[in-house]
């Protein structure tokens, strides 16, 4: 039997305009930036996400996660742009985003569409 882990999902929304207050409305980046890659989280000093920190998707950005295997566990991920995990021919790796709080706060997360669902595992 394969081994199966569970993932427990809690969802909230707010009633009003509150919550994204202070996130900018901006148009998603026609280029793409790479999780893995230290030089797309370089804004106003931000580093790269490392195990037990955070990581936030700024407003505007059009990130494609690209971490394969296990990521790091990070505390909490805050998505205000556009973070897609990665699908094209001929890849097909396993992509595993591990963290204990996941606030897609301003923006969109895409793990594949009905037109092309994602085929490997996430």
């Amino acid at each position: 039997m394969e081994n199966r882990k569970t993932i427990k999902m809690t969802a909230w929304r707010c009633v009003d305009d509150r919550c994204n207050d202070d996130v900018e409305a901006v148009e998603v980046e026609t280029t793409t930036r790479n999780w893995s890659d230290s030089a797309a989280w370089t804004v106003t000093g931000m580093l790269a996400p490392v195990e037990g920190g955070d990581a936030v998707v700024e407003a505007g950005w059009n990130m494609i996660y690209d971490l394969e295997g296990d990521s790091p566990i990070y505390q909490m991920v805050t998505i205000n742009g556009r973070l897609t995990f990665k699908q094209e021919t001929g890849f097909t790796a396993d992509l595993n985003l591990r963290c204990k709080h996941v606030f897609i706060r301003a923006g969109e997360l895409y793990i594949g569409t009905a037109e092309a669902p994602f085929s490997t595992k996430a």
